[in-house]
């Protein structure tokens, strides 16, 4: 993970303390639910730096947690990849 990425959900963080939020989801969709969604619609990965076409990022108060991505079958391995190059 990026140092910018670590420091977007800090601050993500930092907002759901102060607003007493538990959870965030951050979901890969439009206003009409398309598969594939405009630059302005890429909030999960603004926090997560995923670029798969979907998922939901899902941001908890824990560090612990940290992130998580759900995704489907086809982004296994590119996930697999970008974890190795850390």
């Amino acid at each position: 993970m990026t140092a910018m990425i670590e420091e977007r959900l800090c601050n993500l963080r930092k907002s759901m303390q102060r607003t007493a939020i538990n959870c965030y989801l951050i979901p890969t969709s439009d206003y009409h639910d398309s598969e594939y969604v405009s630059s302005f619609f890429m909030v999960r990965k603004y926090f997560s730096g995923f670029t798969g076409s979907a998922g939901t990022l899902v941001v908890t108060e824990e560090e612990v947690a940290q992130n998580s991505v759900s995704y489907t079958g086809k982004y296994i391995k590119d996930m697999l990849q970008k974890e190795l190059r850390k």
